[in-house]
């Protein structure tokens, strides 16, 4: 296991991710209460598929930053947000949620990208 994130939601329970897939084995995040661990596979094997971190909204839902876009997990249900539904590239390292709800993410080489629920508007970093 290599863990990338833990985030801890409004009842106390900790989720985890597991950093790495590859051909044999695939991306899971994991629910910790009380002393038991519950998995979720995430990423089907994929050679250097990625959950880098996650984070997670008011409503709990887990929010899920990694090298296929990003991942809306409310289980049992998985959404998933790429580059065909806005943002500038798949490849999403960093996840957090702000106090009013608007998704941001930290990208490789596209800079920030916020979602409102809407609308995505991609910040640039300019030297």
């Amino acid at each position: 296991y290599n863990i990338s994130a833990i985030a801890i939601d409004s009842q106390g329970v900790k989720w985890i991710a597991d950093f790495y897939t590859d051909y044999y084995n695939d991306g899971y995040i994991y629910r910790l209460e009380e002393g038991i661990f519950t998995s979720y596979k995430i990423l089907e094997g994929s050679y250097f598929d990625c959950i880098y971190d996650l984070a997670i909204d008011s409503d709990q839902n887990i929010w899920l930053a990694t090298s296929k876009g990003f991942f809306k997990f409310n289980n049992p249900s998985l959404t998933q947000y790429t580059t065909e539904h806005g943002l500038p590239t798949n490849n999403i390292y960093s996840i957090t949620v702000a106090p009013n709800g608007d998704i941001w993410c930290g990208t490789s080489g596209e800079g920030v990208c916020k979602c409102d629920g809407t609308t995505w508007t991609t910040y640039k970093i300019v030297n």
